[in-house]
């Protein structure tokens, strides 16, 4: 999980803090539209472990974006930059983020490479 576990979050380089804000702001939105309690036990949880959740929840800026570049960290081949779009259902119910990496891109190859290493696993 994003905010609970180190290595997830070690993972996200020096973007952590915007990546991290921008997801509140996923679950802001989702929040303000759903009235469920399993979000709300969500967020609660969140707000209880996690002091960097705890403050930017507080906070109420909303840093929702559609689309940027994230540099992420892989432990076997180090640091690697994609570029994400999120994709909105018509009726705001649901959302989807595509990540890619540009052709013949030194990304690209690392997620070759752990396309092939997780294959074979």
């Amino acid at each position: 999980m994003l905010f609970l576990d180190p290595q997830v979050r070690g993972r996200y380089a020096a973007d952590w803090p915007p990546i991290a804000r921008m997801c509140i702001g996923f679950v802001r939105g989702a929040a303000d539209s759903a009235d469920g309690p399993h979000l709300a036990s969500l967020i609660g949880e969140l707000s209880l472990r996690d002091a960097d959740f705890r403050t930017w929840w507080a906070e109420r800026h909303p840093s929702y974006q559609a689309a940027g570049t994230k540099t992420l960290i892989h432990p076997d081949t180090g640091p690697y930059i994609l570029d994400w779009q999120v994709l909105r259902s018509l009726d705001d119910s649901q959302l989807l983020m595509v990540m890619t990496a540009p052709a013949g891109s030194p990304s690209l190859d690392i997620l070759h490479k752990l396309d092939a290493k997780t294959a074979l696993t």
